[in-house]
């Protein structure tokens, strides 16, 4: 299992940079992804010269 946390930054062009005003149009924060690997196995039965049965 693998949990990756991701923080991005998001603004409107120019309206973004304004002081203090800007804030309004800024965003920020953080999101987290959790991912599973599952590995199924199959079994299969062989001869003695390596071919499948």
């Amino acid at each position: 299992m693998v949990t990756n946390v991701v923080q991005f930054k998001s603004k409107v062009p120019v309206l973004g940079d304004i002081p203090l005003m800007g804030r309004l149009f800024r965003e920020a924060g953080t999101s987290q992804v959790l991912k599973r690997l599952y590995l199924f196995v199959t079994p299969t039965e062989v001869d003695g010269a390596g071919r499948a049965m």
